[in-house]
């Protein structure tokens, strides 16, 4: 195909997409906002937005391969290399800008602000305005500035807030030693867990998950992060994409507080949910469904279990099992041994769902099944951009965890060998879900 015809095929896709993603909005009841809107559409809440989430992965993937086939590549590497955004973003949220904005629809001075925060105005102004011209923030008129729907997502009573914090000061502290992480001892070919980039650039002899059990106070922040991840991963579609009936008994892996449990069992009330998890989360999730779901605990429709995935479970022959962002914390030796655990408590009739984002395939194999969606020509197969999230977690488990995302055949090869078979993929755009079983 050449070039032109690539361009008028890119068209399509884009246009085709931008007509999807509005009809999704007219599907919810309320137009598109613009974008100095405040107020919530209620696509930004709802749980179930895989509809969305498909025409804005093809619209991004459309848009920038546009972009890059259309402009010069000294164009293109040059503004991916002066990418400023981080350490704007992380001054205002330092600095709590959407806070104070939030109580200034109108907007306020930069000289205003300046003295709330105690930081120079031509120096906060830059900021504002580097941001503003990426629609976070609207200058409303010279050097006042508002809060928009960008702006607003970075407010500390917002989880996208602590979600960004905690991968802005973890990703920029780890890629300052990257190179020397890939290129000496003792580091260039360990794949222990507190051999990561992060874990260098720290001087911390242990892994991510000691580090944040070190410092209690990092500890809410984190489970806060948690949460607005499920929120832009979009993880509570599968409570509408998978088909629940006939599940009766379900363990949690890994279940922190449950922010998968909570809402499945006000979904699902005929579910017996267990979760399971290391003794601090389970002592914080038993008091968070106290308080916010105590019906669920007197009717006796959830159990908190104190354990380690790592060890034998004593949860056996549950309808499911879910594992809910996991193994891509763990080396494959510690990701068998996970598997290898749960197949041993699995019965016949039980189902394992793995929930994780995937390493899509750059490359067609004419021939090959393909069990998740595969982009159109002349896109690259895995939605190119439109699939950025994948491999952004995927460079961040590098960096926190030594670690990495999977592709599809990966997670199978090692299902495999722990002795399931896999039985299909649920493909939710942000992240998919794996249903095993165990191998006859």
């Amino acid at each position: 195909m050449s070039a032109k015809a690539q361009i008028e095929a890119l068209l399509a896709l884009i246009n085709n997409a931008a007509h999807q993603a509005i009809a999704e909005y007219d599907k919810a009841g309320k137009e598109v906002p613009t974008l100095d809107s405040v107020e919530p559409h209620p696509l930004d809440i709802s749980d179930d937005t895989s509809g969305l989430k498909k025409a804005i992965r093809l619209l991004e993937g459309a848009c920038e391969q546009l972009c890059v086939t259309l402009a010069p590549p000294s164009h293109t590497i040059t503004k991916r290399t002066q990418n400023c955004d981080w350490p704007c973003i992380m001054a205002v949220i330092e600095a709590r800008v959407p806070d104070i904005l939030a109580g200034h629809p109108g907007g306020l001075h930069v000289d205003e602000l300046s003295k709330k925060i105690d930081i120079d105005a031509g120096k906060l102004s830059r900021i504002l305005r580097f941001l503003a011209a990426r629609h976070c923030f609207t200058e409303v008129d010279a050097d006042v500035f508002s809060n928009n729907r960008l702006s607003l997502m970075l407010h500390s009573a917002n989880p996208i807030r602590d979600l960004a914090y905690i991968q802005l000061n973890s990703n920029i502290q780890a890629s300052t030693v990257l190179w020397e992480n890939l290129t000496t001892q003792p580091y260039t070919r360990s794949h222990e867990l507190h051999d990561a980039p992060l874990m260098q650039a720290l001087q911390f002899k242990g892994s991510y998950y000691e580090w944040i059990e070190s410092q209690p106070e990092k500890r809410p922040t984190f489970q806060r992060a948690m949460v607005g991840f499920g929120q832009v991963a979009g993880s509570r579609c599968v409570f509408y994409d998978y088909n629940w009936d006939g599940c009766k008994t379900l363990c949690d892996l890994g279940s922190g507080v449950g922010n998968f449990s909570m809402p499945l069992a006000r979904l699902h009330p005929e579910i017996h949910v267990s979760m399971l998890d290391l003794p601090g989360p389970m002592a914080q999730a038993r008091a968070l469904w106290a308080q916010e779901y105590p019906t669920a605990i007197e009717e006796k429709r959830v159990e908190f279990i104190e354990g380690d995935f790592l060890r034998p479970l004593s949860v056996k022959d549950q309808d499911i099992y879910y594992v809910p962002n996991c193994l891509h914390n763990w080396s494959d030796d510690a990701a068998l041994v996970i598997l290898e655990n749960i197949c041993q408590a699995m019965g016949s009739h039980s189902r394992l769902l793995v929930h994780d984002s995937i390493i899509r395939p750059l490359t067609r194999t004419p021939g090959k099944r393909v069990d998740i969606d595969e982009a159109p020509g002349p896109l690259l197969p895995n939605f190119g951009i439109g699939s950025a999230r994948s491999h952004n977690l995927d460079i961040t488990m590098l960096l926190a965890f030594n670690t990495s995302e999977r592709t599809l055949d990966e997670l199978k090869n090692l299902a495999t060998k722990a002795g399931l078979v896999m039985e299909g993929v649920l493909d939710m755009v942000e992240m998919c879900m794996l249903e095993f079983r165990v191998a006859a």
